[in-house]
C-alpha cells in the first residue's frame, strides 16, 4: 500500500478538512518500553541538526516520546517541519485545495472509466461516503479523501501525530519550513491524470488492508525499525512507482539537503522533522548527505549503514 501510506507519512494536515462521516477509534499498542523512534544525528564543528522521521497521524494512545527525545527539541535552536501543521489547516489552504483539486467541468464519472467509477461507488460506500460528494473532484483528491476517512476510521488522527504534538512544545524556538502547502499540494495536483487515476485504482485495491497496514508500520516507526519501515515506505513504491518516487521522494529530499547544508554552514542545534520516508533508503536524506562526505549516525552514535 505504498502510495497511501505516502499521504499518512508524506502528507500533511491540508488533508484534515476533509469531510468526514465517521468517529475515530482507538488502538491498542502494546510496544517495548525500551523503545522509541529512530532519529539522527549531522554535525560540524559549530552545528548539531538531529533528524527525526514522522509519522503525520497515530493513535491518540500510541505514547512514543522520550525524555532523551523531548530534551534534543527543548536544546533545538530552531525547529523544522516539512510545512507548519497550524497552517495547514487555515482556510487559505481550503482554499488552494478546491483550487488544485476540483475540476466542475469533468466530474469523476467522465474521467474514470465503468468499471473504475463502480470500483469508486463500493469504496465511498464502505466508508459512508456519498459517491456525489467525490464526483467533482481530480483524481488525486479523491484519492487523499478516500485515505484520508479510511485513516481516521482506523483511529488515526492527524491532531495525534508526530507534527501536531512537537508543534505545542515549541518554546522559544524559531520555527521553519521547508517547504509551502502550496508546494505539497502541487506534487500531487501536477501529476498527470494517468498517474493520478492510476493512483485512485491503487486506493482501491489497498482501502481493505489499510487499518492492518497503518498498525503495522506505526508499530516498527515508534520500536525503531528501521528496515522493516524502509520496505514499508520507499522500496516496493520505488521498484512499482518510479515516477511517482522521484517526484515525492528523491526531488524533495534534494532540495532538503541543500537547506541543511546551509544550516551547516552557519551555527547552532536544529531539529528537523519530517515524513518517515524521508530518512530512508538509497535516495534518502540521510543518504544524500553521507554521498556529500556527512557523517550521520544514529543518535546512539551507532552508525547505520
Amino acid at each position: 500500500m505504498n502510495r497511501n501510506r505516502m499521504f499518512c507519512c508524506k502528507s500533511q494536515g491540508w488533508a484534515a478538512w476533509l469531510p468526514t462521516v465517521l468517529l475515530v477509534a482507538a488502538i491498542a499498542f502494546q510496544l517495548d518500553a525500551r523503545a522509541e523512534p529512530p532519529h539522527w544525528v549531522v554535525r560540524d564543528a559549530d552545528s548539531e541538526l538531529v533528524l527525526f522521521p514522522t509519522i503525520h497521524a497515530l493513535p491518540g494512545d500510541l505514547e512514543w516520546t522520550t525524555e532523551r527525545l523531548l530534551e534534543q527539541f527543548a536544546e533545538a535552536e530552531e525547529v523544522w517541519f516539512e510545512i507548519d501543521p497550524a497552517e495547514a489547516r487555515g482556510a487559505a489552504v481550503q482554499r488552494l485545495v478546491m483550487e488544485k483539486g476540483m475540476d466542475l467541468s469533468r466530474p469523476l464519472s467522465a474521467v474514470l472509466d465503468r468499471d473504475q467509477f463502480a470500483r469508486l461507488e463500493t469504496v465511498a460506500d464502505s466508508l459512508g461516503l456519498p459517491v456525489a460528494q467525490l464526483e467533482p473532484m481530480r483524481p488525486w483528491l479523491a484519492s487523499v479523501t478516500l485515505t484520508s476517512m479510511a485513516m481516521r476510521q482506523s483511529g488515526f488522527d492527524s491532531g495525534a501525530g508526530v507534527e501536531a504534538r512537537l508543534r505545542t512544545r515549541i518554546d522559544g524556538q524559531a520555527l521553519r519550513q521547508l517547504e509551502t502547502v502550496e508546494e505539497q499540494l502541487g506534487l500531487l495536483a501536477d501529476l498527470p491524470e494517468a498517474l493520478q487515476i492510476e493512483l485512485l485504482e491503487s486506493t482501491f485495491d489497498e482501502i481493505d488492508d489499510f487499518a492492518d497496514e497503518l498498525r503495522a508500520l506505526a508499530e516498527d516507526w515508534a520500536q525503531g525499525d528501521v528496515a522493516d519501515m524502509e520496505r514499508l515506505l520507499v522500496e516496493e513504491m520505488a521498484a512499482e512507482y518510479p515516477e511517482l518516487y522521484e517526484v515525492v521522494f528523491t526531488r524533495r529530499n534534494a532540495n532538503w539537503v541543500a537547506i541543511i547544508e546551509r544550516e551547516l554552514a552557519g551555527s547552532g542545534s536544529d531539529f528537523i522533522a519530517v515524513g518517515a520516508g524521508h530518512l530512508l533508503g538509497d535516495d534518502s536524506v540521510i543518504a544524500m548527505l553521507r554521498k556529500r562526505g556527512w557523517t550521520v549516525e544514529r543518535f546512539d552514535g551507532e552508525a547505520v549503514e
